[in-house]
C-alpha cells in the first residue's frame, strides 16, 4: 500500500495554469491528500469558481482567504496538513507520469533522509562576489539556486528546525571575518557560513556591506544539508513533471495584467506542444 503524502499548493489566480495543473493531478488523487490555499484575488479571473467546482468533485482541502505572499500561504497550509511527508508543488506543474507518486512514496521510506529536492549546482557551496563602489565594497553572498517548485519534506523536521519558505534577503554589517585570502566567515542571527571567496586587496582597507541572497525555501534546504539529511531528486522524478515557470502570482495594475495575459497566452501555446511531445515520449518508453 502506498504511503500517504500531503500536497500543499498556494494559488493566486491564473485560472488556465491552475486548471491545467489540477486536471493532470486530481485523477490520481488516491495517492495523496491535497491542500490548496486560494487567495481572494483568484475571484477576479474565475479561478475560485473553478476550484470550488473541483473541490466538490474530488473533495480536496480548499482554504480560501485574503491574498497572501507565497510563503505566507505555505505557513497557513502547514497548519492544516496531517501526514508525515509533505510535497510542496507550485500551481504551474503538469504531471506526466501517473506512477510518480509510487516513486515519491518509496523516497519517504529512507529514515536517514528528511528532505528531497534539487539545487542548481552539483554541490551546495555558497560563493561570494565582491562588487566595488565609490564609497565601499559591496560583498554579495550568492547561495545556490534551489528548485522550490517541488520539495518533499518531513513535517516534523520542518517544524522542529524553525525553517520556512520565506526568501532570504539579509543585510548585515560587521558580522563577518576574513579567515584567509580565499575564505570568508559570515555570522547571521541563526547561522554561520564559511564560504570560498576571491577577495581583492581593497577589502583590507574599505568598509564592507554584506548582502545575503537566497531563494524561497532555501532555509529548509540549508538546514537539511547541515544535518546531512538532504537528497537530490533523480532525473526520473524531475522529468515526470513539467514546470512551466508561470505559477499564479499577482501582478499589480491594468498594464501589468494585460502584459501578463499576453505572456501567459504565448507560453501556454508553447507549453501545450511541450506536453504533447513529452507524453509521446512516455508512451514510446513504455512500449520498449
Amino acid at each position: 500500500m502506498n504511503k500517504k503524502i500531503d500536497i500543499i499548493m498556494p494559488v493566486c489566480g491564473n485560472k488556465s495554469v491552475v486548471e491545467r495543473c489540477l486536471n493532470s493531478l486530481l485523477p490520481i488523487h488516491e495517492h495523496f491528500d491535497l491542500y490548496i490555499y486560494n487567495s481572494e484575488i483568484s475571484d477576479q479571473d474565475g479561478t475560485t469558481a473553478f476550484l470550488i467546482e473541483k473541490q466538490k468533485e474530488y473533495g480536496f482541502n480548499l482554504i480560501c482567504g485574503k491574498t497572501l505572499r507565497h510563503w505566507e500561504a505555505v505557513d497557513v497550509l502547514m497548519s492544516h496538513v496531517k501526514s508525515q511527508w509533505i510535497l510542496h508543488l507550485d500551481s504551474d506543474v503538469f504531471v506526466l507520469d501517473k506512477n510518480i507518486f509510487n516513486v515519491l512514496s518509496e523516497l519517504t521510506l529512507d529514515k536517514n533522509i528528511k528532505v528531497h529536492g534539487m539545487v542548481q549546482q552539483n554541490h551546495f557551496v555558497p560563493t561570494f562576489r565582491p562588487v566595488p563602489s565609490s564609497k565601499n565594497m559591496l560583498l554579495k553572498l550568492l547561495l545556490p539556486r534551489v528548485y522550490s517548485w517541488m520539495v518533499l519534506f518531513d513535517r516534523q523536521f520542518y517544524n522542529s528546525n524553525d525553517v520556512d519558505f520565506k526568501p532570504m534577503r539579509i543585510n548585515v554589517r560587521d558580522k563577518f571575518q576574513i579567515i584567509s585570502k580565499n575564505t570568508v566567515g559570515v555570522s547571521t542571527e541563526n547561522d554561520e557560513y564559511k564560504c570560498p571567496a576571491h577577495l581583492p586587496p581593497e577589502f583590507n582597507n574599505q568598509p564592507i556591506n554584506l548582502t545575503i541572497i537566497a531563494d524561497t525555501a532555501w532555509k529548509l534546504y540549508w538546514s537539511a544539508m547541515q544535518f546531512d539529511v538532504f537528497s537530490r531528486f533523480s532525473d526520473t522524478v524531475i522529468k515526470s513533471f513539467i514546470h512551466f515557470g508561470a505559477s499564479s502570482v499577482t501582478w499589480k495594475g491594468e498594464r501589468d495584467r494585460e502584459r501578463r495575459e499576453k505572456i501567459v497566452a504565448e507560453r501556454n501555446a508553447l507549453n501545450e506542444k511541450r506536453i504533447k511531445a513529452r507524453q509521446e515520449h512516455f508512451k514510446n518508453r513504455k512500449k520498449l
